[in-house]
């Protein structure tokens, strides 16, 4: 019997942190999907997933003979008709032949608002890229990952800082105007003003 997909309910989203977490990482100490590594352990993984707004985003466990063997997820955008995929993840890779009929249909079906799927697979991971070929996704070429590894923190111009949260409006406003169909959003940024988190927002301003 083939692998099932069960919707769940945003009150179950944190407890998926730690299957994500684990079906996420590589040998290589890389990532299968991009999109799915938010942060550098499990508590900000379920972190994430608890702030997700629960009309945004939807997750659906993979389970096999009743017992839970993956996830795959989304953020969504109805007014962009747009959705980000997560996973999916897998505790058995050879299961991804098994879920390439029901995934994709059970996604559209659920979010018949959606257009556009968009999915992250690491550039050099053959398993989900080969997945994603094989249900109809294609290679656009069109985001890169860039890489700096620096000693110590580099010094900052004078006009540049650590933003604050009462700017995160006024951020948000100018990144969409300036990234119309970014897939980063207001979660994203409320996570990147508020101290201590493992990513961080920085604001310029001409004249300081």
């Amino acid at each position: 019997m083939p692998p099932t997909l069960v919707r769940l309910p945003p009150d179950d989203w944190p407890a998926l942190a730690e299957l994500i977490y684990r079906c996420n990482q590589r040998s290589d100490g890389g990532v299968h999907c991009l999109h799915a590594a938010q942060g550098a352990d499990i508590a900000s993984h379920a972190s994430e997933l608890q702030a997700l707004p629960p009309d945004e985003a939807a997750f659906w466990a993979i389970k096999e003979g009743g017992q839970l063997v993956g996830v795959v997820g989304c953020e969504f955008d109805p007014a962009l008709a747009r959705a980000w995929v997560r996973g999916p993840l897998l505790t058995d890779g050879r299961l991804l032949a098994d879920i390439l009929p029901v995934v994709g249909a059970t996604l559209e079906s659920a979010l018949a608002q959606v257009t556009q799927f968009d999915a992250f697979p690491a550039a050099n991971g053959a398993g989900l890229n080969h997945w994603y070929t094989a249900a109809g996704y294609e290679a656009l070429q069109v985001h890169r990952v860039l890489r700096a590894t620096v000693g110590k923190e580099p010094a900052m111009a004078r006009s540049v800082r650590r933003a604050a949260t009462a700017e995160l409006l006024a951020l948000l406003s100018l990144h969409q105007s300036l990234f119309p169909n970014a897939y980063i959003g207001r979660t994203n940024f409320e996570r990147a003003v508020a101290q201590g988190g493992d990513c961080a927002l920085f604001a310029a301003r001409s004249g300081d």
